[in-house]
């Protein structure tokens, strides 16, 4: 069957000035043997966006989920989710947890 993992299931960005977009990325595989599907990738924020580098990974396949996190507006230490849907039976949805801390620009 297929089997999504994740190098982490946190994603810690550094402290950043409000205004930028900050990137990152986790690894994602399947380690299972059967294709695993991805059917979709759903934020808790509009200021944050994941994209990922596959929608299907065979079997020890490995691929990437692109995060952005737009701080335009935005200040203070924030905690954000980003929910995973794929075809694996064990766990069909697995969250991802992204930390940011925001200065004022004006600091």
């Amino acid at each position: 069957a297929p089997k999504l993992s994740l190098s982490s299931n946190q994603y810690y960005f550094r402290k950043v000035k409000e205004g930028k977009i900050e990137k990152g990325s986790i690894k994602l595989s399947n380690t299972g043997k059967d294709p695993l599907v991805i059917k979709e990738v759903k934020s808790s924020c509009d200021c944050t966006k994941a994209t990922l580098s596959k929608m299907q990974l065979s079997g020890n396949e490995e691929g990437d989920l692109q995060i952005e996190f737009d701080t335009t507006g935005r200040s203070g230490k924030m905690t954000r989710t980003l929910s995973i849907y794929s075809n694996d039976s064990n766990a069909p949805v697995q969250i991802v947890t992204i930390y940011i801390e925001i200065e004022p620009r004006n600091t």
